[in-house]
């Protein structure tokens, strides 16, 4: 099967690891190409696995000045269909489904079409031609709460959550020697988050709940992975500053062995504002590791609160506090939830059954196409 994918920004993030993580569960089911809106981390993926693409930037369909200049890419896209034979277009991110459903009414193909955040209303569903998409795949029902409320794409809208390549998770082995890496012994409970340090994922929250935290169990400390904006970064060590946790708060920054870093923690945490649906939750819990997570958007679907983490309302820092330190003073509840997650991990959300339901999508879709 010949697929078209369309990715707009070539960076270092969810989307992105979420495309790559299906072209490799997919494997030789399907023969793909790739369009990206730049050069970056990602192209460089696409490059060692040696799957072909080319760059060209995506016009923003909302900007109404830019409307002609998106049609252009529509047609430039629809050409590369063509070229490339492909059977079907499959778009990354949701405000692509224009250029999509355009393209592949011009080439005469299908289009699918990922939803990755909660930022699609109910307005921008018709906006953005969804209901013209064979189909859209919101990775959470929060995700897809506008599409299936919409009598236009109802019947065609299917949730298929991130998934998470379990072997790669749940080895102990190097726990003691990032552990000692990282300044910590074996008297330390380790919170830790992963993700893009920014105004979204919440981390100035999270910090505030340490100062809690800190006051009640002086053993704990908080890890935050993941790469951030200067100033931004610069306002959360100044927070923890002045809270008085300088001392157990530790920026490390990006990391390319997460699940080294998760065998090291012993609770993970997201503290979201907003969240699609965080594939970062289900690496936790394959590695074994309890959550405690805002209830934002996608994150009740991945966590289920008292038996793989604990869920807070989003926003309330002393509920957080009051979450983490549950934990902190259970070894147990940790190992329990722990061992909760690992199974859940493996029940629902493995790459591998993303891909076969993905892929299972594509045929019938391309069946329902031979018989129009």
């Amino acid at each position: 099967m010949r697929v078209l994918y369309l990715q707009n920004y070539a960076t270092d993030a969810g989307s992105q690891h979420s495309l790559l993580l299906l072209l490799d569960c997919l494997g030789d089911r399907v023969q793909p190409f790739v369009s990206c809106g730049g050069e970056g981390w990602f192209t460089g993926e696409l490059r060692r696995r040696g799957v072909p693409f080319c760059v060209s930037p995506y016009p923003r369909w909302s900007k109404f000045a830019q409307l002609g200049r998106s049609l252009g890419r529509a047609r430039e896209l629809a050409a590369t269909a063509g070229v490339w034979r492909a059977e079907l277009i499959h778009s990354n991110e949701h405000w692509m489904c224009p250029h999509a459903v355009l393209a592949g009414r011009r080439a005469g193909v299908p289009a699918v079409c990922h939803v990755r955040d909660e930022k699609l209303s109910a307005r921008r569903v018709v906006e953005y031609l969804f209901p013209w998409a064979a189909r859209a795949l919101p990775v959470s029902r929060a995700v897809g709460r506008p599409l299936l409320r919409c009598r236009l794409t109802r019947a065609r809208t299917e949730v298929v959550y991130n998934g998470c390549r379990l072997e790669g998770f749940g080895d102990d082995s190097k726990r003691g020697a990032v552990r000692a890496g990282l300044g910590y012994d074996d008297s330390h409970v380790v919170i830790t988050e992963v993700g893009t340090v920014d105004a979204r994922k919440n981390q100035a929250g999270l910090i505030e709940a340490m100062a809690r935290v800190r006051a009640e169990a002086p053993h704990a400390r908080l890890l935050l992975v993941g790469s951030s904006e200067a100033g931004f970064l610069e306002s959360l060590r100044a927070q923890a500053g002045r809270l008085g946790v300088s001392d157990v708060v530790t920026f490390a920054g990006r990391r390319s062995d997460v699940p080294d870093v998760l065998a090291a923690t012993d609770i993970f945490c997201l503290p979201s504002l907003r969240e699609g649906f965080a594939r970062v939750i289900v690496e936790a819990m394959a590695a074994g590791r309890p959550v405690v997570a805002s209830d934002a958007s996608g994150n009740p679907e991945a966590v289920v609160d008292e038996r793989t983490g604990l869920l807070y309302p989003v926003g309330e820092a002393d509920a957080l506090a009051s979450a983490l330190l549950t934990l902190v003073r259970s070894p147990e509840l940790r190992e329990e939830f722990g061992r909760a997650g690992r199974a859940l991990a493996a029940e629902r959300f493995s790459a591998e059954a993303v891909a076969d339901r993905v892929y299972s999508i594509y045929g019938s879709v391309l069946a329902e196409r031979r018989r129009a």
